[in-house]
């Protein structure tokens, strides 16, 4: 290789043509239809000495098998080498446009590889903030999967539109209480985002949380006065889920915002019928304390005391009971709840339901039990 000196002498007078130069031990291929300035080389030289010009392309090609500025440009974003970024961008002539085969700017690439100082660099040139990849995620929306809090703030910092939705109608808000990242949460409130926008499957930000069991997130949301009404394609709304999974903290956090305790999912079910199928007693308990319609039937006529019965839960059992719900309801098929009770073998339960009646009848003749139920 020549000495540099008289590289740099041939290349101002013109008669020296280079296929690329080393930065940092990097090879940087230039292609030959786009011959790089022998002024840019001596600039970038003057910024980083360790700048080196190379003569041969075919040997960058044979040991690294680049062949266009973006590929070398995405290569060295994940290896985080930001000189050769910075002679790139400055002197590569590199299309800020460019994605990769799945969509991604230089942007997202910056995010996923958790380069912060690249992706400071990489804002500063980016010309559509929003670009979406192929599943429709923003750098915002991968950024707050990835918890990248500073990489957020900026985002932020720079107007990102918070409520662009990918293809299945997740936003960045979506994705952060879905996973319960309290943190990218504040952050995200902290700029106003739309709360109560639904994804694909009517899903909000709150029912992510909610279902989720993201306690702390739910609490956090709910400072900002999302609708706790709303509910996803199945029906369930944000008490439902945190019924059905027995969280007492949500559910009271919940039913301080006053819901309707008297929805219904697509089964017909409240989230006083879940919480009891369910066996929940401490959900039950304070759903109760709030008024919720105890003897509403489902699509297939139960109520919250039969489900209680059939599913063997007693103690639940025993606190409906103690708010007077009609026993002698009869559901679909005919049954009541003390023929649940007996059908599922909770002997304990049909106690309950008949206190004064002789436990060895409802050993020793199913039938006149039904007949009995009919005299309540």
């Amino acid at each position: 290789m020549q000495a540099i000196f008289e590289i740099e002498q041939e290349l101002l007078g013109g008669n020296f043509n280079i296929d690329g130069v080393f930065i940092d031990d990097t090879p940087i291929v230039i292609i030959n239809k786009d011959k790089i300035s022998a002024m840019s080389i001596l600039d970038a030289r003057e910024e980083n000495p360790r700048v080196q010009l190379i003569e041969r392309r075919n040997h960058l090609e044979d040991d690294y098998g680049h062949t266009t500025r973006e590929d070398q440009l995405l290569e060295n974003i994940k290896q985080g080498k930001i000189n050769v970024i910075k002679y790139l961008l400055d002197h590569g002539n590199c299309n800020t446009n460019y994605r990769n085969d799945k969509g991604e700017t230089f942007l997202m690439v910056a995010v996923r590889s958790g380069q912060y100082e690249i992706f400071q660099i990489l804002l500063d040139r980016t010309s559509d903030i929003n670009a979406q990849n192929q599943q429709g995620n923003t750098a915002l929306i991968i950024a707050c999967e990835e918890e990248q809090h500073k990489m957020i703030e900026l985002l932020l910092d720079n107007n990102a539109n918070l409520n662009i939705h990918n293809n299945v109608g997740m936003t960045a808000l979506m994705c952060a209480c879905l996973y319960g990242l309290y943190l990218v949460v504040e952050l995200l409130l902290d700029k106003d985002p739309q709360l109560d926008i639904q994804n694909e499957e009517g899903m909000t930000a709150l029912i992510a949380c909610c279902s989720a069991n993201h306690c702390e997130v739910a609490e956090l949301l709910l400072s900002k006065n999302p609708n706790v009404n709303i509910q996803n394609g199945d029906g369930a709304s944000a008490l439902m889920f945190a019924s059905f999974n027995g969280d007492i903290k949500t559910t009271d956090l919940l039913l301080s915002k006053d819901p309707d305790l008297n929805l219904q999912n697509n089964d017909g079910q409240t989230s006083l019928m879940i919480a009891c199928d369910k066996g929940h007693r401490s959900v039950v308990e304070h759903l109760l304390r709030n008024d919720p319609g105890i003897n509403i039937q489902d699509n297939e006529g139960m109520t919250a005391l039969m489900l209680a019965c059939m599913g063997g839960h007693y103690k639940v059992v025993e606190l409906l009971l103690m708010y007077n719900p009609t026993i002698g309801i009869i559901d679909d098929e005919g049954w009541t709840a003390l023929e649940h009770a007996i059908d599922s073998g909770h002997n304990s339960i049909a106690e309950l339901l008949l206190p004064d009646f002789n436990k060895s009848m409802l050993d020793i003749n199913y039938e006149t039990v039904f007949y009995s139920e009919q005299d309540l």
